[in-house]
Parts: C-alpha cells; structure tokens; sequence
C-alpha cells in the first residue's frame, strides 16, 4: 500500500501522460473525484515527487527499449519489408530528436517576409482578442445522474 502522497504524484504523471481516468484510477486506487481535484489543481502534489516519478517512468521506457531492440536479430531486419525498417528508422530518429530536447517537427513558410508573418499574426490575434471579449463564461460540472 502505498502512501496518498505518491498515489497523488503518480496521478499527475499520468494525468500529463494523458492516460484517462479510468486508467489512473486502475493504477492508483484512487477515487474519480480525487483524480478530478488533481487534474483542477485543487490537490497539489509534491513537485519533487512528481518529476522523480516522471525520471522514472522515463527510465523504464528506456529499460524496455534497450530490451526490445536487443531482442531483435539480424535476421529480423532482413525478413522486414522496405516500409517497415524505414517507418522503424524514422520512429527512431524522432525519438531520438525528442530525448536531446531537438524538436522532432519543423515549420516552413516560403514566399513570406518575416514583415507579412508577424503582420498576419497580429491580425490574428486581434481577432481572437475581439471574439474572448465577446464569449460568455461560465462555470460547470458534469454531474453524475441517479436513476430512480
């Protein structure tokens, strides 16, 4: 059994992880509404925790991939049609991008100046400005229904 304060940690890695509710419920024993606070930000667990839990769910990944590709032969590779090994090279490549903290997506734009470029983001942002000004807000809760 484990302590609330690692229970909670392990909530907000997987909540970052984008893993549902049911998931972190799954691997927590939490309840739903206490996972619902720590995705509000209403219970705020430890951050030392929180990255400690992430380093580790990192060196695990990092464990099984090591596992993995060392379980791959020689042979492997050459039964793997042209498409597999160069999909298996790019999922490489990018992750390895990703783990040096390089970015794994690059954006170009061809015939802008730089002048046009943060001309039309002005606009654009204008534009959003004037439609929040606009919205409504307002504050809700899904909650569950009882039958009778």
């Amino acid at each position: 059994m484990f302590p609330y304060s690692l229970k909670f940690a392990m909530a907000k890695v997987l909540i970052e992880q984008g893993r549902s509710c049911a998931e972190i419920r799954a691997r927590t024993g939490l309840a739903f509404g206490t996972i619902v606070k720590i995705r509000r930000e209403e219970i705020k667990p430890n951050s030392q925790t929180v990255e400690r839990l992430k380093r580790l769910e990192g060196d695990k990944l990092t464990l099984l991939s090591h596992r993995i590709l060392d379980s791959v032969q020689y042979e492997t590779i050459e039964d793997a049609s042209l498409l597999q090994r160069a999909t298996a090279v790019g999922i490489f490549l990018d992750k390895r991008e990703l783990l040096e903290g390089k970015p794994t997506s690059r954006m170009e734009f061809s015939g802008f100046s730089d002048a046009e470029l943060d001309s039309q983001i002005a606009k654009l942002q204008a534009g959003i400005g004037h439609e929040r000004e606009k919205a409504k807000a307002i504050d809700a809760e899904v909650l569950p229904t009882q039958e009778p």
